[in-house]
């Protein structure tokens, strides 16, 4: 399975969205509700491209081709988060800290969603709604901060994180990226749709995060 980057990141719409499976049963003769998590909460994201040329269309549709249907993934970060929240005018991760490349050591991983990381940039912030992928081997995963919180003098730091860790995939040899953190997704079927015109026009898809 090979992973293939969007051809480009001049999007007009790159919406993440988590997708919640919870199944509902009435017990207590009606009076109480027991809701159940009867799948893992993944991420969705809905893409649109600028208008492009017939041209440019054309190389999208051959980015396309080369995910099979769904059986090759595609990666992308939120564009609407270039930068983590509390350093918004930064471009690449060392205008936070100049010998920092933007990713951190996992040095705990709990259950609950509790996240151990060090070697972040002294006091570091992880501001609420902040995405961040671990990545080991060809596994990667994309959680949302939950809480915001500063990393020690050391950088070091524990963060809650939503969805719930997946314990059983990811070990401490895991790498935390923060700058830019990209999920891989499968490119729902069905979802493509463009214009066969000659005028510029936008391309739009959707898929759903790969676990």
């Amino acid at each position: 399975m090979t992973t293939y980057e969007i051809p480009s990141y001049k999007l007009t719409q790159c919406v993440l969205t988590p997708v919640e499976s919870v199944g509902r049963a009435r017990i207590g003769g009606g009076t109480s509700i027991a809701l159940t998590e009867t799948m893992e909460t993944v991420f969705r994201v809905d893409v649109q491209t600028i208008p492009l040329s017939p041209a440019l269309r054309a190389s999208w549709r051959a980015w396309r081709a080369k995910l099979r249907g769904g059986l090759d993934l595609f990666s992308l970060y939120d564009v609407t988060k270039k930068a983590p929240l509390a350093y918004a005018g930064a471009n690449v991760s060392t205008d936070i800290n100049a010998s920092w490349n933007g990713t951190a050591t996992v040095t705990a991983l709990g259950a609950s969603g509790a996240l151990g990381l060090s070697g972040l940039p002294a006091n570091y912030i992880l501001t609420e709604g902040d995405y961040i992928a671990l990545e080991e081997s060809s596994r990667v995963d994309l959680y949302q901060v939950a809480t915001t919180i500063s990393a020690n003098g050391s950088g070091a730091v524990t963060v809650s994180v939503r969805p719930y860790l997946r314990t059983g995939i990811f070990t401490t040899s895991a790498v935390a990226r923060l700058f830019r953190p990209k999920g891989t997704f499968v490119l729902e079927t069905g979802s493509w749709s463009e214009s066969a015109g000659v005028l510029p026009s936008p391309i739009s898809f959707s898929g759903i995060q790969r676990i």
